[in-house]
């Protein structure tokens, strides 16, 4: 079989599940949603090399949150694939999902070729729609260098392609149904999950577990997941064990647990018992810059087989990076189931 004709049916299978997913799951109302603002960029510290052991040779999932920091994950861990990752977006903020909007609607009707002049056309039509309104770091100029450096590394073409197929969940990580859909949609593939610091974001336990759950539920070959201290992230886990004891260990109560909530945690996962087999990655990257490095990209044939499943590596303990801040404000984290 050729590789075009792989490419082909890789092609018609992504359609095939997007649309069985968007016809299964729950979408909630714009005012049944959160208010709270977004990241265009994300704001986690992660750097390129953090995840170049977990780059994929087949197809897989990301389930992620927020806007181009996800497409930015799909990009680095898709980048030996011939067709580029599904990314599925799950989010409680309408400005999340008014960006999104924006986002598909640029760039489905652009034409331009030109990587420098259509990350100029997004730019003025994000200054026309009053940027402010949707995102932290809307009106940035760093924006431009950030989708600059992607569309660098990885192609413009591969790069709309990505955010045009983006599947937009407008619900909760804390909604079971929605996760074992997506779950259910993409069986016999691997998954990624990337919900970044949401469950530090959120005031009660039971909540907290609910996330960790349907993180659980999506059965992940690796989750990506950040800690909250002070407002910024200090650590990035990266997580092959995804039971919700493990998760909930690692990550700890986060800022917002207290009284009976912080007690009930401590009792329940701080008690003594066998290592956690997960990756804690230091800080030490500069926030917002996430995958936009320009670096020049390797040729090469690319590997991709028996596209059903997918098989990731495995980062060594020792490698060293950063993590993300998902940008949930307080009011923002009371909300979630």
């Amino acid at each position: 079989m050729s590789a075009s004709h792989i490419s082909y049916l890789l092609s018609l299978d992504k359609a095939r599940r997007r649309e069985q997913l968007l016809s299964t799951v729950k979408q909630l109302p714009l005012d049944e949603l959160m208010d709270c603002f977004s990241f265009f960029m994300g704001n986690d510290p992660i750097k390129k090399s953090d995840l170049t052991a977990y780059q994929a040779t087949k197809p897989f999932v990301l389930v992620g949150t927020s806007i181009f920091g996800a497409v930015a994950i799909a990009c680095h861990l898709g980048e030996q694939l011939s067709t580029p990752p599904q990314v599925v977006i799950v989010d409680l903020s309408p400005q999340v999902a008014k960006s999104w909007d924006l986002i598909k609607s640029y760039f489905m009707a652009s034409a331009e070729t030109n990587p420098e002049l259509a990350v100029k056309g997004f730019w003025d039509l994000l200054q026309r729609n009053r940027p402010n309104e949707f995102s932290m770091d809307g009106n940035s100029e760093n924006l431009c260098d950030f989708l600059l450096g992607l569309i660098e590394q990885y192609g413009l073409v591969r790069f709309k392609q990505i955010v045009i197929e983006a599947v937009i969940i407008k619900q909760s990580w804390g909604h079971e149904v929605t996760f074992q859909r997506i779950r259910d949609v993409y069986k016999g593939m691997d998954i990624v999950a990337y919900p970044s610091n949401i469950i530090h974001c959120i005031h009660d336990l039971k909540t907290q577990k609910d996330v960790a759950r349907c993180v659980n539920l999506l059965r992940p070959v690796l989750s990506i997941q950040t800690n909250l201290q002070q407002g910024e992230p200090t650590q990035l886990h990266l997580m092959n064990d995804n039971s919700i004891k493990t998760i909930m260990r690692t990550l700890g109560p986060g800022p917002f647990l207290e009284g009976i909530d912080k007690l009930a945690f401590e009792s329940e996962f701080l008690a003594p018992s066998p290592s956690i087999p997960a990756v804690v990655v230091k800080p030490g990257s500069v926030p917002g810059t996430l995958f936009a490095q320009s670096v020049k990209k390797e040729e090469g044939l690319k590997a991709e087989t028996d596209y059903a499943s997918v098989t990731m590596g495995s980062l060594d303990n020792n490698d060293q990076g950063s993590e993300r801040l998902h940008g949930l404000q307080d009011s923002c984290s009371t909300r979630i189931n």
